[in-house]
């Protein structure tokens, strides 16, 4: 003989949504909340992807305008401070000539350096210093990080009004459990008196 083993699930599901009269009404309301999470994180799914299309786009489109803004050009190490303790900063004074226009700043470096050291800097339009810009590749990690993180928010959501939902319907279950034996109990002490 051949026996066939269906999942927990499939029988809770079949149990709950069948005609059974012992079945009760907090089972399939039990049944139809884990059906509407299981919805919901699935519809989710779709959502998430067009966030994570959309931001992609659009942050796309911020960093290609900001890079029309920005050039990169060659400045000259005029000053040098010994690096910062533990890290690799240091502070440098550089000038740069930008559209005829001879300009000093003085900023962080993350790399060593030293005076007459040439570096790349962003400048932006008027030939001030710019910090440099995210890389192209950042917009798809924006775009991932945010879908990823509404899909975990949703699917959160949905766990959590599961986990609340049981521990409600399972009282309000044993309870009406309770009633029903105390009502059989009570039946048949009446029945045994009169009998």
């Amino acid at each position: 003989m051949e026996t066939v083993t269906f999942g927990w699930w499939r029988w809770r599901w079949c149990h709950a949504l069948g005609r059974n009269p012992l079945v009760r009404t907090s089972d399939r309301i039990e049944a139809m909340i884990a059906a509407m999470a299981v919805a919901a994180v699935l519809v989710a799914i779709p959502i998430a992807a067009a966030m994570a299309t959309a931001i992609h786009d659009e942050r796309g489109q911020a960093y290609a305008a900001e890079a029309e803004r920005h050039v990169q050009i060659t400045a000259t190490v005029t000053q040098a401070s010994p690096t910062l303790p533990r890290t690799n900063v240091s502070v440098v004074q550089a000038a740069w000539d930008f559209g005829g226009t001879e300009h000093v700043g003085r900023f962080q470096w993350d790399k060593p350096v030293r005076a007459g050291q040439n570096i790349d800097i962003v400048v932006d339009q008027d030939g001030r210093r710019m910090v440099p810009l995210d890389p192209w590749w950042r917009a798809g990690l924006d775009g991932t990080i945010a879908a990823i993180t509404f899909w975990l928010a949703v699917a959160g959501v949905a766990a959590g009004s599961v986990a609340i939902a049981r521990p409600c319907l399972r009282r309000m279950r044993y309870a009406a459990w309770d009633r029903d034996i105390a009502s059989l109990a009570d039946d048949g002490g009446t029945t045994n008196r009169h009998g």
